[in-house]
């Protein structure tokens, strides 16, 4: 996040960024966004996984309660 940091204060992008993180930026102006934004998260593997992201996978997917696990 300090790359996203340094290109808004000098003036080169803007950012959405939770507001945990705008919080630590230094230099910046911050407007709160309302609605809040939602966004897509992916959970990604190999096609074999290895014991420790199968139990990973199915641990979240238990608490997320989507679809099938790895």
């Amino acid at each position: 996040m300090e790359l996203v940091e340094r290109f808004v204060r000098h003036g080169l992008a803007v950012g959405i960024v939770p507001a945990l993180i705008a919080d630590g930026f230094e230099g910046v102006v911050q407007i709160p966004l309302q609605p809040t934004p939602t966004r897509r998260v992916h959970l990604v593997w190999q096609r074999v996984p290895t014991p420790a992201a199968r139990a990973v996978g199915e641990a979240v997917l238990s608490r997320a309660g989507a679809g099938s696990g790895p």
